[in-house]
């Protein structure tokens, strides 16, 4: 933090653009403690993210969610409910609350994109393409048909399984 201090004409200190430096700093530092790229990457991301402001919305969410997945998402509000209790004293309820509604429309974007989705099996489109599919709308049915044989617990979402049990039972 000390890296990005600036002052304003006030003389009001501030530290734009923290967020970044400091997860570069974590970064290198976890890398020197041995922590492997994953764990690094997640640690990082966090830090980089820990003070953004969140729009209070369901679009906003699935952005995050789109960036970040639900868990990592998770991850972020608990250190900014955290890093809250280590700011002014007299915005700790304000804040913490506004965490609160952040985690209450998590919740809900979950439970509204709670089935299985295409974009989230272990094979795409590439894939089944190397093996014989052709581009076009066969294709998407496919993944579609995986995708539902994923949700429905016929199939393991995992790229072996889909592709020796899932693909012929939704091939040509």
């Amino acid at each position: 933090k000390p890296y990005c201090y600036t002052e304003d004409g006030d003389g009001t200190g501030h530290f734009y653009g923290h967020g970044a430096v400091s997860a570069n700093i974590a970064d290198q530092v976890l890398g020197r403690l041995g922590f492997d790229g994953e764990i690094r990457a997640k640690i990082a991301e966090l830090v980089k993210y820990h003070d953004v402001d969140f729009k209070e919305s369901h679009r906003s969410m699935r952005r995050w969610l789109s960036r970040l997945g639900p868990e990592q998402m998770r991850r972020l509000l608990e250190v900014r409910r955290c890093d809250i209790w280590g700011q002014n004293p007299q915005l700790i309820r304000e804040r913490t609350e506004e965490i609160s509604r952040f985690t209450s429309i998590l919740e809900e974007v979950e439970a509204e994109e709670a089935h299985f989705r295409v974009r989230d099996l272990a094979v795409s489109g590439a894939d089944l393409i190397k093996i014989g599919y052709t581009p076009g709308r066969g294709l998407g049915e496919a993944l579609r048909g995986l995708a539902a044989m994923v949700e429905d617990g016929r199939l393991h979402n995992e790229r072996v399984s889909l592709l020796e049990e899932g693909v012929p039972a939704t091939c040509c």
